[in-house]
């Protein structure tokens, strides 16, 4: 999936822009008992320190999937944050009694890298998880929240990437905290991003939301790739944190989410240098190479690694971090990575294997690059599409191959796409995809479902 595309029919003549702590393991508290009342230190209430020094500091986290009852870790004790110990023990706990009713290993062993991708932050900490007051979102198309009313002329539209007015993933988790998220800006519809020849130069006004992702973003390097708005001023995503710590004092406050994320537009822009020989990197026309891509698509993965650490640096308590997405299956793939349009319509051939290497390459950057940051998890946002693709019936879908949106005008954007266009009734639940690159709604709230649980490692 690819969560930024904004796209049009293209052609082969450079067509318009479419778009902590150490462990310890101790034994059965049979045997514990054992060794702390032979090491016996005189202690309150007849109890020994060091009884009452391993009571405190054992948490309850497996070693790993599948461990046993019975293994304990110890925690770092933090003088005089007794409430802090409690409330990390507890919500660990919780996990595990969460791991212990998943009845099959694999199951197990995925809910347990949940865990490990956030940094095991809800149990490594002698502080209690935070408890969401705010929110913030920075991204690409997948998280925007209506930066294109303004090219919609229509007041019933927000102009987001999906069955308009449908809620988009974040929406959905926004809600779920009883907040709303709002646009940060408002873009207009551009003549040369939407090849719309009446539509004039777009233009950008910040309206003032905490919404700031922009469909069409890349993590950094312009031009962005949207096909709807002015791709000199659609904001990437290392803008659009940049402007939010210049407005906020450079400071994150307290008890606010951060939800990041982007890199499908990233690869997306390689995959137009080579095949339609664009000039995303601003080497020239058809100077692009295999190599070079894929270097830029590193650059990028590294420029989204500080992008996490300015908004951690900042004070920021719970960053949900979202992957970019294999776009190699959904239906503008299908078309433009299929070996028939690929040896007509491409002047380098860029398979579907090559979209996936490149998505691969960058989240692997990412993982590496916020490990062990605290009040940090990454998510799949992916991960729950591929589920839907692979299983169809088992999610509620009797589509998942084709847009269940046929607008064309102004363009065949899914920012235009509401349920007065839809190819059938209620194809914004029985369909996976609005546009060739977009989930439905129905495809959002499965997005929203799994960050959900995610977002339970960092955050109450």
């Amino acid at each position: 999936m690819n969560p930024a595309m904004e796209v049009a029919k293209p052609t082969k003549r450079r067509p318009v822009n479419r778009k902590a702590g150490s462990r310890l393991r101790v034994t059965p508290s049979g045997a514990w008992r054992k060794r702390a009342r032979a090491r016996r230190i005189p202690g309150q209430n007849g109890r020994s320190a060091t009884h009452r020094f391993r009571a405190h500091n054992r948490v309850a986290v497996p070693a790993a999937p599948g461990a046993l009852r019975g293994q304990w870790h110890r925690k770092p004790a933090v003088a005089g944050n007794r409430r802090g110990r409690r409330g990390g023990r507890i919500q660990c706990k919780r996990m595990v009694s969460n791991m212990n009713k998943v009845k099959s290993r694999a199951a197990s062993a995925a809910f347990a890298a949940v865990i490990a991708a956030a940094g095991m932050t809800g149990c490594g900490s002698d502080t209690e998880l935070p408890a969401v007051q705010s929110m913030t979102v920075f991204g690409d198309s997948l998280s925007d929240v209506g930066t294109y009313a303004g090219a919609t002329n229509d007041p019933n539209n927000l102009g987001k990437f999906t069955v308009n007015p449908g809620n988009v993933w974040v929406e959905n988790i926004a809600a779920g905290y009883g907040l709303k998220l709002t646009p940060n800006r408002r873009l207009t519809l551009d003549k040369e991003a939407s090849g719309v020849p009446t539509a004039g130069v777009g233009t950008a006004t910040t309206i003032g939301g905490n919404g700031y992702a922009e469909g069409g973003a890349r993590i950094a390097q312009y031009p962005m790739q949207s096909g709807v708005g002015n791709n000199a001023i659609v904001s990437s995503v290392s803008d659009q944190v940049g402007r939010y710590l210049a407005a906020n004092a450079n400071r994150v406050p307290a008890g606010q989410l951060i939800v990041i994320g982007g890199g499908g537009n990233d690869t997306y822009a390689q995959f137009a240098d080579l095949c339609w020989h664009y000039d995303n990197n601003g080497l020239g026309v058809g100077k692009t190479t295999i190599a070079i891509a894929t270097d830029a698509v590193a650059t990028a993965a590294r420029a989204q690694v500080d992008n996490v650490k300015r908004l951690r640096a900042a004070g920021a308590q719970a960053v949900l971090v979202y992957q970019a997405g294999d776009w190699s299956s959904n239906p503008f793939a299908r078309k433009y990575l299929s070996d028939v349009y690929q040896a007509v319509g491409c002047f380098v051939p860029v398979p579907a294997s090559q979209i996936t290497e490149w998505t691969r390459q960058f989240n692997q950057i990412l993982a590496d690059g916020i490990k062990g940051l605290a009040g940090v998890a990454l998510f799949d946002a992916g991960a729950p599409l591929k589920a839907a693709i692979a299983d169809p019936a088992a999610y509620g879908f009797a589509n998942v191959t084709a847009p269940g949106c046929n607008n064309t005008v102004p363009t065949a954007s899914a920012a235009f796409c509401t349920r007065a266009t839809l190819v059938e009734p209620n194809a914004d639940q029985t369909y996976l995809w609005s546009d060739a690159f977009h989930p439905t709604p129905h495809g959002h709230k499965l997005i929203s479902d799994s960050a959900l649980q995610a977002l339970k490692t960092i955050v109450q």
